[in-house]
């Protein structure tokens, strides 16, 4: 489903009701309610007039506003300003806004303003050259030049101590200072607040009512309208408008008895604008859909297909989904070309399978035997607070204690590289998902599959303590299932040898939801505290559900937490009584109350329930290629030999 949120067809309608229904309806109504008098029907038709001009020219600088406050908000300008990047947004600015003669970045570091960076436009004199330069206090100003006249706007990004300038003509807003619609004798001027006259009919300040002009600089009110006697006897009108965001005012003058005559003229053109920009905005909104808004959907659907991501997934409009779109795709393509120029000593780095806190697993090719294999390397981030050396000493600890097992049920290491500040292993690749990615997609699983994931689990894992290996981090997402039907356990990361082992450590390391009570108690990891997290395993898989609740600290009453677990058949009432009494003997909150051996436990389940419920590898692969394969609902990084996190927890007690 497409996420709720503004669109580019919401976007152009609500802009083209703003721009034109609603200061033509603004202004129909203000033209019938002043209808009084001719002296109350002239001040209005001039308010009108003054103001609806004051607010295209505060349009005009809203604008200029908005193409600085962009310029802000990209990244690439406000993290480094004197970079190429930030230059080309400059002139990008150039470009896309004709007006613009200008733009710079400004340092304010130290009180002291520096020019960072600037972008302008040939052929303008040094008159301009040096306003350009200047950083006032104002956020909008204005200045004259032989040339024109020239309005400047900095926008200030405090917490950074930049800010942004932006040198505009002042030719549209000459434009909008126009008395036509005022009729004859009308005179229209835009002035700053301190007396200087910017724009309008070629009259100066004196020639309008002091009065007016005195509240107009003032900038107490917004707006204002009067009538006063001129020299000739005859009744004049006046109004004067505030500049929004601008230290501005538009203020007018006009004998009363031309102003009536505008106020029909005005009425006339408004009705007729409203009715030709309603037109104009059911139009273009029809043709702006079918013309923009559904072929750039097509788009960006097809640029996240070529990106490996799902259709229709991405948030906010079409515009920035295109962006994201753009920018996967750009990554994917820069991935895959710098990729196949990789070698990692001899092996030839493929593609990326799957990535952790601490390391990234690629898929890679071994040209000296002719296989794919799967390359397991240390993260060396310098933004990570890791301590590198261990991690690389953890990564070749993890190939030697898996060197010393050979196994179907256990992931085959191959090689293990260590040079300089490399270090990787190279192991058997497998095609396939994990256990984690499995029941996302499933939930809860068959009996079938949860007697045949755990007799290969347990056959493994008894291997490995034959070689006195504990592995301590028994879990889904280190437990593989090959789409050729095989179940293998991955990721000795954080295994130690049995002599080792029975230490008692103050920091815990492994994944919590599946830790034994006595590791939370003593620290103590055994081949029983291996078998517990088996049996949590599998009944995650039989129920969907843990058998106890840990949110990833040391529970403070470890007995409560662990004690009195609804057994699995309660949860799932088809469970098989072996089944279940099996798991719940796995669970034994007391360690000498759980089965030691791990390898008889797996011949034990194989007895009772193998012969009615074990899977053939061929049924076993069904189940695996029937929902591994869906990219839409199992990630890549799932078909390798399984990311770990290490997480160090604090022993309860210590």
């Amino acid at each position: 489903m497409r996420p709720k949120s503004f669109s580019i067809i919401t976007w152009v309608v609500l802009g083209l009701v703003a721009v034109g229904v609603l200061p033509f309806a603004i202004t129909a109504y203000q033209i019938v309610s002043s209808r009084d008098s001719i002296i109350e029907q002239a001040q209005q038709t001039h308010l009108i007039a003054v103001r609806s001009t004051a607010d295209r020219i505060g349009s005009y600088l809203s604008v200029l506003r908005g193409v600085a406050e962009s310029a802000a908000r990209n990244p690439n300008l406000y993290r480094d300003p004197k970079s190429a990047d930030a230059r080309e947004i400059l002139t990008g600015i150039l470009l896309a806004k004709p007006e613009i003669i200008a733009a710079g970045v400004y340092s304010t570091q130290a009180e002291q303003v520096e020019l960072v960076q600037l972008a302008k436009r040939k052929g303008f004199d040094d008159t301009i050259a040096t306003a350009i330069g200047e950083v006032s206090g104002q956020k909008v100003s204005a200045f004259v030049t032989q040339d024109g006249s020239w309005v400047r706007l900095q926008l200030p990004i405090p917490n950074l101590k930049l800010i942004v300038q932006l040198v505009a003509d002042l030719k549209p807003i000459n434009e909008a200072i126009s008395p036509v619609e005022l009729g004859e004798a009308a005179a229209l001027v835009l002035a700053t607040n301190d007396g200087r006259v910017l724009a309008g009919s070629g009259t100066g300040l004196e020639d309008f009512p002091s009065e007016m002009v005195n509240l107009a600089r003032s900038g107490n009110l917004r707006s204002g309208a009067d009538h006063f006697p001129t020299e000739s006897g005859v009744t004049g009108v006046s109004a004067f408008a505030a500049v929004p965001s601008a230290a501005w005012f538009v203020i007018s003058r006009q004998p009363a008895r031309i102003a009536e005559v505008a106020t029909r003229r005005m009425w006339r053109a408004a009705a007729n604008a409203f009715a030709g920009v309603l037109a104009l905005t059911i139009l273009l909104s029809v043709g702006a859909y079918s013309k923009v808004v559904r072929p750039l959907r097509r788009l960006i659907d097809a640029q996240r297909n070529l990106a490996g991501e799902s259709a229709g997934t991405g948030g906010g409009s079409e515009i920035e989904q295109l962006e994201q779109a753009f920018t996967q795709l750009e990554q994917h393509i820069e991935d895959g070309r710098n990729l196949s120029k990789v070698f990692l000593d001899r092996y030839q780095v493929i593609d990326v399978l799957g990535k952790g806190n601490m390391g990234t697993v690629f898929r890679g090719w071994d040209p000296k035997l002719e296989r794919q294999v799967a390359l397991k390397t240390v993260k060396f981030d310098a933004k990570q607070d890791w301590d590198t050396e261990k991690l690389r000493e953890q990564l070749i600890q993890e190939a030697v204690t898996v060197a010393r097992i050979t196994h179907p049920n256990i992931v085959t290491v191959y090689d293990v590289v260590s040079a300089g500040d490399a270090a990787f292993i190279a192991m058997e690749l497998i095609e396939g998902i994990s256990l984690y990615d499995h029941l996302k997609m499933r939930g809860k699983l068959s009996i079938g599959e949860v007697v045949s994931i755990g007799i290969a689990v347990l056959h493994g894992l008894g291997a490995a303590h034959r070689h006195r290996i504990v592995h301590r981090d028994i879990k889904p997402a280190n437990i593989l299932l090959g789409y050729d039907g095989s179940v293998k356990i991955t990721d000795f990361g954080v295994a130690e040898i049995r002599s080792t082992s029975s230490k008692e450590d103050k920091f815990l390391k492994g994944t919590p939801q599946f830790f034994a009570p006595e590791i939370w108690l003593k620290g103590y990891f055994s081949e029983r505290s291996d078998i517990f997290a088996v049996g949590a395993v599998l009944y995650r898989c039989l129920t969907a559900h843990m058998p106890f609740r840990l949110k990833g600290m040391p529970p403070k009453d470890i007995k409560n937490t662990f004690a009195g677990i609804t057994a699995a058949d309660t949860l799932r009432p088809e469970t098989p009584a072996d089944l279940n009494r099996l798991v719940m003997r796995m669970l034994a909150s007391s360690v000498g109350d759980r089965p030691s051996d791990a390898g008889a436990l797996a011949d034990e389940l194989e007895h009772a329930l193998g012969a009615e419920y074990k899977l053939s590898p061929k049924k076993l692969q069904a189940r695996m290629l029937e929902g591994g394969r869906n990219e839409n609902e199992a990630d890549k990084s799932s078909t390798t030999a399984a990311m770990h996190t290490t997480v160090l927890y604090q022993r309860a007690g210590n």
